[in-house]
Order: C-alpha cells, then sequence, then structure tokens
C-alpha cells in the first residue's frame, strides 16, 4: 500500500512539475524566435562599428604622419554626410540591438547557455560601437582595444552559432 501511495504521489508529483513547472511551450517558441533575433542582428551590425574604428584610426593615422591635430581631423572626419549618418545608423542599431536583448530575460533553462553566449556577444559589440563613437586613448591603446574586442566579438560568435543549433 506504501508503494502505491508513493508511486501515486510521484506521478502526480511528475505531473503537476509538466504542467505547471518551467515555461509553455508558446513561451519557449517565442524565446527561441527573440535570441535567434538578436543574434542575426548583433552578427549582421558588427560591420558598421568596425568600419568606423577602420577609418577613426586611418584618420589618427593620417594626422599622426601629416603633424596634425588629431581630434581636428576627426572633427572633420564627423562632419562628412556619410559619416554623420554611419553614426547615427550605429546610434540606431545599438538602441534596436537593447530593446532584442531586454527581451531575453529570465531564459529556459534549455536556452542558459546559449543565452551567456548571446550576452557575451551584446557586451563586446557594445564596447565595440561605444569606441567607435567615443575614441580614446593613444593611436597604439586604440588600436589594442580595437583588436581585443573583436576578438571576443568573434569568440563569442562562433560560440553563440554552435548552441544555437542545440535549441532548433
Amino acid at each position: 500500500m506504501n508503494c502505491r501511495r508513493i508511486l501515486l504521489l510521484l506521478v502526480v508529483g511528475l505531473v503537476m512539475v509538466v504542467i505547471f513547472g518551467g515555461c509553455s511551450d508558446n513561451e519557449a517558441m517565442q524565446y527561441r524566435a527573440d535570441i535567434n533575433s538578436a543574434f542575426e542582428m548583433i552578427d549582421a551590425a558588427r560591420e558598421l562599428p568596425s568600419f568606423q574604428i577602420g577609418l577613426t584610426a586611418q584618420t589618427w593615422q593620417n594626422a599622426i604622419n601629416d603633424r596634425r591635430d588629431f581630434n581636428t581631423d576627426l572633427s572633420v572626419m564627423r562632419g562628412l554626410d556619410s559619416v554623420a549618418e554611419r553614426m547615427d545608423s550605429l546610434r540606431a542599431e545599438m538602441a534596436e540591438i537593447d530593446e532584442a536583448m531586454a527581451a531575453l530575460q529570465s531564459p529556459p533553462d534549455a536556452y542558459v547557455s546559449v543565452h551567456a553566449a548571446i550576452v557575451d556577444m551584446y557586451v563586446a559589440y557594445t564596447q565595440l560601437a561605444e569606441l567607435a563613437l567615443n575614441p580614446t586613448g593613444s593611436l597604439q591603446s586604440f588600436n589594442e582595444t580595437r583588436h581585443s574586442l573583436t576578438r571576443d566579438l568573434d569568440a563569442a560568435t562562433t560560440r553563440a552559432r554552435v548552441l544555437l543549433p542545440e535549441i532548433e
């Protein structure tokens, strides 16, 4: 009799966990769509800050070579319509990615590892974008930071890309 009761309690407990525990299939499907969307957004957006950082580094190097003031040259470069448009686009992309990341709070258990990789991508991307918007330091430290952040973003992207198929 005791074995029946224990078995019945275990079955009831398991049913309760399945019914009430975790997130629903619809919530899991929505989270899956949200995390895939965030991955795609960050992966696609990475080119803009990288391009802008390259342009800034080249402007900086040219200023050094020609013995001009970098801040003046940077202001002239940023005054160009094409550069100003890219900077505005970068800020808009950052805002969209921030919004997409806000939807990824409290991942279901099956998504914890891929969520961590996407967060690492987001952190590296955001730091790279901030470097594009606000260059600091010397040219050498700027380039070292640029390369370090690019490596971090590449590693996080690779890790996320490997983990995403697990949730397909």
